[in-house]
């Protein structure tokens, strides 16, 4: 039996003061389009060795202009999320909370999103926003509210 090759992306879930969490709108054509995403990467080659909070600190930069958070030390969910390009890459997902000190409203995104949006996440909405690695995420940190 053939191996599975995973790669592990870390994802930051950002919460404002007021609760609200950060949602990137899913390329359009990719795996997450009409949901919403949440801010991170992959762990590159040459990051093997740095701290997890400063590869993720630089994939939430990248993805928001700028966005400064504090990043909780300890994951708060796992998940699992597959591509569906000609790769069909499976990725292994590890989630922090991360929190801003302030209820920001506006959020430079990069190209690799269409828009943003504030959410009020409960379970009973979490499907509507979120779909596959990403869902299992939210729904992890709502399990730990």
């Amino acid at each position: 039996m053939a191996k599975e090759k995973y790669h592990v992306s870390l994802k930051a879930i950002i919460v404002r003061p007021d609760g609200k969490v950060l949602g990137l709108n899913g390329k359009i054509g990719g795996a997450l389009e009409g949901y919403y995403d949440i801010p991170g990467g992959r762990i590159e080659v040459d990051e093997f060795e740095m701290p997890l909070a400063e590869i993720l600190q630089r994939e939430i930069k990248e993805e928001t202009g700028g966005l400064e958070v504090e990043l909780e030390h300890r994951p708060v969910a796992l998940g699992r999320h597959q591509t569906w390009d000609t790769d069909k890459q499976r990725i292994f997902y590890i989630a922090f909370v991360g929190r801003l000190k302030e209820n920001i409203e506006t959020v430079q995104v990069s190209s690799e999103h269409e828009g943003y949006a504030w959410l009020n996440v409960t379970h009973e909405t979490a499907e509507t926003y979120f779909t596959n690695g990403t869902l299992e995420l939210v729904n992890g940190y709502l399990d730990s509210l």
